[in-house]
């Protein structure tokens, strides 16, 4: 396929421009330099930069191969250390703190970078050891905790991969959509379901330090959510924490700040600064303003949590029944389909 200057120079990656093989990449580029050689261009000023930036592609695509790596837009591949190939199908990537992530419709994979190891080893044992007052409870909760379905080490990366279903889509993802606010029920309903987390959260003893828009992911047409991500930063309640990231620790208590242990607080707060971002307000100095929600929504996510989960989750619903009234199901009209545009 020939591709225009400007194509060329809007790749970012190897694999827009060159096959996954050794071979067939130093044919193509062979091609590629015959055709865009500037001796070829003598009028064209762009020919430079579309020579420099496929010998660029061209370097980096052979050293992704000596890596065992390849990427083009909507799939990776990486040889684990074991030799294993793992090919990734992505809708979406993005960087965060620790280090890439790739979103795909029926999964998220997570590559931690390895200086980061004991945050990786950290999630691995968390994720292996929710616990259940009975069968029951573990059939009902289990359906909003995520569930752990590979993990590899390259020399780069350590990953793992959370299964979710196509309906799950990263609320981050979906504030973007709707440009940055979404509407006071949305945000309620949304809350709520994180609210039912915490309660988990506090009944196991947890403080998961790393509840946001980045590692929850909600579903649309049943009013539910999971909370995929984050949980590297988890520890139990009193105990010694591991890190966070720097959006949860501007709002942690002062106290939690100064014992450095898992608190419930430090999930509540952050619910909060959820609530406030979703309504397009992180702060929560504009959202009268900007008539993001009813009064008593707006003190709430202004104020101060409660010092548990289940008084929290208490007076969340009595601040719904004064904003809103009686409950009222809100239809969300959004799928995976309008989201990412596939």
């Amino acid at each position: 396929m020939k591709h225009t200057a400007a194509e060329i120079l809007n790749f970012t990656t190897p694999g827009e421009l060159f096959s996954d093989q050794s071979e067939s990449l130093k044919k193509e580029y062979l091609r590629l330099a015959k055709l865009w050689h500037p001796d070829n261009h003598a009028n064209s000023s762009e020919a430079n930069q579309v020579m420099t930036k496929i010998n660029l592609l061209y370097h980096q695509g052979l050293a992704l191969l000596a890596q065992g790596k390849w990427e083009r837009p909507g799939f990776l591949r990486l040889k684990a250390n074991d030799g294993k190939i793992h090919e990734i199908k992505y809708l979406a990537s993005s960087d965060f703190e620790l280090g890439k992530i790739y979103l795909g419709s029926t999964m998220v994979c997570y590559l931690i970078n390895k200086i980061h190891h004991d945050f990786y080893e950290n999630a691995l044992i968390q994720l292996s050891n929710f616990t259940f007052a009975n069968e029951k409870m573990r059939q009902e909760i289990s359906k909003y905790l995520p569930r752990l379905v590979a993990k590899f080490e390259t020399d780069e990366y350590l990953g793992m991969v959370i299964s979710k279903t196509s309906e799950l889509l990263s609320l981050k993802d979906v504030l973007t959509f709707y440009q940055g606010q979404l509407s006071d029920r949305h945000v309620a309903w949304i809350l709520g379901t994180l609210y039912n987390m915490a309660c988990y959260l506090n009944y196991a003893g947890l403080s998961h330090n790393a509840i946001s828009l980045e590692n929850y992911f909600i579903s649309p047409k049943d009013h539910t959510g999971v909370l995929l991500g984050g949980w590297w930063y988890t520890v139990k309640q009193g105990t010694k924490m591991l890190g966070v990231s720097e959006k949860v620790y501007a709002i942690m208590p002062p106290t939690v700040k100064n014992e450095k242990k898992g608190n419930i607080l430090t999930d509540l707060e952050a619910i909060r600064l959820l609530g406030r971002e979703l309504l397009g307000d992180p702060n929560g100095t504009r959202l009268e303003t900007l008539k993001a929600a009813p009064t008593p929504m707006i003190n709430w996510l202004r104020g101060v949590a409660s010092e548990t989960a289940y008084q929290e989750y208490q007076n969340w619903n009595k601040v719904l029944t004064a904003s809103f009234g009686m409950k009222k199901f809100v239809v969300m009209d959004l799928s995976e389909k309008e989201l990412y545009q596939v």
